[in-house]
């Protein structure tokens, strides 16, 4: 059984439902993936003449993904019985696709240039095909045998099963055309019509929705004669029109569903629905985008620059929906967000002489996000109070909420210290703090700017790298620094303990000033823990690393069956130069909308070197 500081079952000590034996968390709640998966495709081609072809494919691509959970009996309670807990999901996920197009591509005279191709497609789609079945870690005994993990010993009043599935299908015909005139003026156009299953009881199932774009670049090197010092001077610049399909059965929800819990067969209804008298529609995502590239001086000295914007429309939301309906929440398309930013680069050759040669190449990116309109004065609850719900607080101390003049990925916090007019912390004449609720947000964790500097050391036969780079800007919080000072394990509470306290602004009811300082237990406690004042565990988002190092020797050979051998050793993640943050802000960025720059135990970032060799036959 767990042998824990406050975990130990002969003495009936249970713990607090986050902590556990580092070592049982390790060895004895084992968590089990596996993925299984199988893939094929044929394509077929057909040359009609030298201007004229056909291509058909067809792929198939399916996977399982099975995890299990064997939890041994001695397991926190909240997270098993007393016996122990065994779980085993399997996802099944099945796509079809095949499309045929007939693709052309010829010269119409000598300055004009036509290519193109027109085609349909098909795909279908079988995803999380989910199996549940598990042993709920609120009805004992859990297991009918100790860390016997099957489903067969899955007690019968313990079990929970459900089972799921999304499935949809798209159709669509396509088409793009591409013009060249005098290979320096460049027109290149695109359409294409979807058909989705998931519009079923909409009027988009039967017309379906279009989306296109165009672009146009022009090389003025080849149009013009320049002065000698433009080796290359490029624009560009191209408009889209994207629509996007909805989840699988959102247009007309099932009234109910079926799992079982704790051995009983429950019926849920269903309290979610489209909004009354309103038909979801597409997506509908539009973009500009304009560039410049030079390059001059013998192309020594180069530069890349792209501005664009990028709004999204019609995109799925959530309201209220009113007492005595029967639902919680209506959802409707809805919304304006905006991107618009800046990215260039900039590469030169400072350095370009006999035997050695430096290459230098600066990367900047900037990029603003701005909820413009998150608000329909003719939807009752879509007023400019609206919120769409990322990651609610539940028991923490921070969530992430969507709402019209905010930005995606903001974050909020839901306490915060009590404090007089002039924001000085009130204590009562014990120097106990107390807090009240507030809604307020904390901080964004997408960067101001990103920046990089890649230098290359040419020298003979060796080559020497080096990759620094930056994110500028943003916070993010640490819930793993909130929780160890609440336990009082963190280095700032053990100098709190030294310093007899913590010192603060502080002042009485009264507006008295308090002169002493904060008990660090009490001080600690009011602010740490998961659900303590998320504002006081933000951070400066801004990291400097050195991202790669790398050194590598060209081996000169004369064998006829061996054209090259590089050897090298690299390094990848070194160090920083600059961080504020008790944790790399990057780990905390993943791909998920919900956990975006909040750190809650996350595993450190890795340090990677290794030896690299290069063959060439």
């Amino acid at each position: 059984m767990q042998n824990w500081w406050n975990i130990r079952h002969d003495k009936e000590w249970i713990g607090q439902d986050d902590q556990q034996n580092p070592m049982w968390a390790l060895q004895r709640n084992r968590r089990l993936d596996n993925r299984y998966r199988g893939m094929a495709s044929l394509a077929l081609n057909y040359q009609l003449n030298n201007w004229l072809s056909f291509k058909g494919r067809a792929s198939f691509d399916k996977s399982l993904d099975q995890y299990e959970l064997e939890a041994y009996a001695g397991t926190q309670r909240v997270l098993s019985d007393s016996n122990g807990r065994y779980i085993l999901e399997k996802e099944f996920n099945t796509q079809l696709y095949a499309d045929l197009m007939v693709n052309a591509s010829g010269k119409v005279n000598q300055w004009l240039h036509l290519a193109g191709n027109v085609g349909a497609s098909i795909t279908d789609i079988k995803a999380h095909e989910r199996a549940f079945n598990g042993a709920n870690p609120n009805a004992e005994p859990g297991l009918i045998y100790p860390n016997k993990f099957s489903l067969s010993n899955i007690a019968e009043k313990s079990l929970d099963a459900q089972h799921s599935v999304e499935q949809k299908q798209l159709q669509a015909i396509f088409g793009n055309a591409q013009l060249g005139i005098k290979n320096f003026l460049f027109l290149d156009l695109t359409g294409r019509n979807d058909w989705s299953s998931t519009f079923a009881f909409t009027p988009t199932l039967a017309k379906g929705y279009f989306y296109y774009s165009l672009g146009l670049s022009a090389i003025w090197t080849d149009m013009f004669k320049l002065p000698k010092v433009f080796n290359l001077l490029r624009t560009r610049i191209s408009y889209a029109k994207v629509g996007n399909d909805i989840a699988s059965y959102a247009s007309n929800p099932a009234p109910f569903t079926m799992q079982t819990t704790a051995g009983v067969s429950r019926v849920l209804l269903n309290l979610r629905t489209p909004y009354p008298g309103i038909h979801l529609e597409p997506e509908d995502n539009r973009s500009f985008e304009a560039g410049l590239e030079v390059h001059l001086f013998n192309n020594r000295l180069n530069a890349d620059i792209t501005v664009y914007k990028n709004n999204n429309y019609k995109q799925y939301m959530e309201v209220p929906a009113p007492p005595g309906s029967g639902f919680m929440t209506y959802y409707l398309n809805m919304g304006n967000i905006q991107n618009k930013g800046l990215e260039a680069s900039i590469s030169a050759t400072p350095v370009q002489a006999k035997g050695f040669t430096w290459t230098s190449t600066i990367n900047f990116s900037t990029n603003r996000n701005i909820v413009l309109q998150l608000s329909n004065k003719k939807i009752a609850g879509a007023d400019t109070s609206n919120m769409f719900t990322l990651t609610d607080f539940g028991v923490n101390m921070f969530g992430s909420f969507i709402q019209e003049g905010g930005s995606w990925g903001d974050i909020y916090s839901n306490k915060e210290l009590k404090r007089n007019d002039k924001g000085q912390v009130i204590v009562d004449e014990n120097g106990k703090l107390s807090t009240t609720g507030t809604f307020k947000k904390v901080g964004n964790p997408n960067p101001d700017f990103m920046l990089g500097w890649n230098n290359s050391f040419y020298y003979r036969n060796f080559t020497l790298s080096f990759l620094v780079d930056g994110r500028f800007g943003g916070k993010v919080m640490s819930v793993t620094q909130a929780v160890l000072d609440y336990y009082g394990v963190s280095e700032v509470t053990a100098k709190a303990r030294d310093n007899g306290g913590v010192a603060l602004n502080a002042v009485l009811a009264d507006g008295t000033p308090y002169t002493g300082k904060v008990d660090a237990a009490n001080y600690y406690t009011i602010i740490g823990g998961r659900s303590g004042i998320g504002e006081m565990y933000m951070y400066n988002a801004t990291n400097i690393r050195l991202r790669e190092l790398s050194l590598s020797y060209l081996v000169p050979l004369k064998w006829k069956w061996l054209r090259s051998m590089r050897a090298g050793i690299i390094g990848r993640n070194l160090f920083f130069f600059k961080l504020d943050a008790p944790f790399d802000p990057e780990v905390s960025m993943g791909s998920g909308n919900g956990l975006q720059g909040v750190d809650v135990f996350g595993l450190p970032p890795l340090r990677s070197m290794g030896i690299n060799l290069k063959f060439g036959f």
